[in-house]
């Protein structure tokens, strides 16, 4: 888990967790965006996966996307309410 935050670029991490909303609704997934954000937090935790050197890095860069994810929903909600109506 630790390589692929490390190896994919943020763009595209960026379009998959955005997206992940619609890919559950498709097959019906018991889980929630959430759960699943929560989950891949714990799996790049560096308390948690102590084995890996490179953890630490994985858990920054993942917190770093989700905070662009929440950061660019709630500007759309923002322009889209008080804006530009």
């Amino acid at each position: 888990m630790v390589d692929l935050v490390l190896s994919v670029s943020e763009e595209s991490l960026i379009e998959f967790f955005s997206n992940l909303p619609s890919l559950l609704e498709a097959r019906e997934e018991s889980l929630s965006v959430r759960q699943i954000v929560h989950r891949v937090q714990l799996a790049l935790h560096p308390d948690k996966n102590k084995k890996h050197a490179r953890a630490g890095e994985a858990f920054s860069r993942f917190t770093f996307i989700m905070k662009r994810i929440r950061y660019k929903d709630k500007s759309k909600r923002w322009n889209n309410y008080y804006c530009c109506k």
